[in-house]
């Protein structure tokens, strides 16, 4: 099905999501979201018949602090969550492997015992949700660390369980912690005695469901659901689903 939409409706989509992204990072439980859903309360309340606020219990995740020191320089850089705990790691270029994605994408044989209590450093693949996948298979290889490079200068967060697929069962954290870094600090040389640290936490609280119902019009149901991160297939548009619906 196909949805024709004027310039009107396209320009109010794109300065919701503006609004919307100018919150930055939202975690579910934090004063983020509420901030989210006081945005969609204010465009919905005049065109519904109810709006109901569901508390939902969740558990959220924080990231305290990830920097990487180097020469008296400090670095910032990112957890991949839901990691939590302590990484206090020493960096040394003999600890420290470049590992070729492409030896994954062509299922070559790759040495187990070479990436055994070793940092391994790998570029971003080309769509950032797959860093949760190739986290999990270098994962099985026992590296101490993962760390992953990304293609310009930015540093993300992208979910990595200690499963592929976790949609029918539960899954956990990744036993190998997994950090971002910028791509002007992605080299051995660069990385070569320097100290990592890191520390996230995870904490119980509530987030937020909106539903919003349109009764008096209707003699049925239409269920319109949007969430406010990784709508389509990932954290570059992850707003653009709830703009749209609202």
């Amino acid at each position: 099905m196909v949805f024709l939409l004027n310039n009107r409706y396209i320009n109010y989509i794109l300065n919701l999501a503006n609004e919307i992204e100018r919150i930055g990072e939202i975690v579910a439980g934090t004063d983020k979201e509420k901030q989210v859903m006081d945005i969609i309360k204010k465009n919905l309340e005049d065109y519904v018949d109810e709006l109901i606020i569901e508390y939902v219990p969740v558990t959220s995740w924080y990231e305290e602090i990830c920097i990487i020191e180097n020469n008296y320089n400090i670095y910032p850089c990112s957890v991949h969550p839901p990691y939590h705990g302590v990484i206090d790691i020493e960096l040394h270029s003999n600890k420290i492997i470049e590992f070729n994605l492409d030896t994954l994408e062509h299922k070559e044989v790759v040495n187990m015992e070479k990436l055994l209590d070793k940092v391994v450093l790998i570029d971003m693949p080309k769509d950032p949700d797959d860093i949760a996948t190739v986290a999990y298979i270098l994962s099985r290889f026992k590296p101490e660390l993962i760390v992953i490079r990304d293609k310009e200068e930015a540093l993300r967060r992208i979910v990595v369980l200690n499963d592929v697929i976790a949609l029918y069962r539960k899954a956990n954290q990744l036993d190998i912690p997994v950090i971002h870094i910028k791509n002007s600090l992605g080299s051995i040389d660069k990385l070569d005695k320097s100290r990592i640290y890191a520390k996230s936490s995870i904490l119980k609280s509530y987030g937020y469901n909106i539903i919003a119902k349109m009764h008096k019009k209707y003699n049925k149901n239409i269920y319109i659901m949007a969430h406010h991160d990784h709508w389509f297939s990932g954290g570059s548009d992850n707003v653009i689903g709830v703009s749209t619906v609202v």
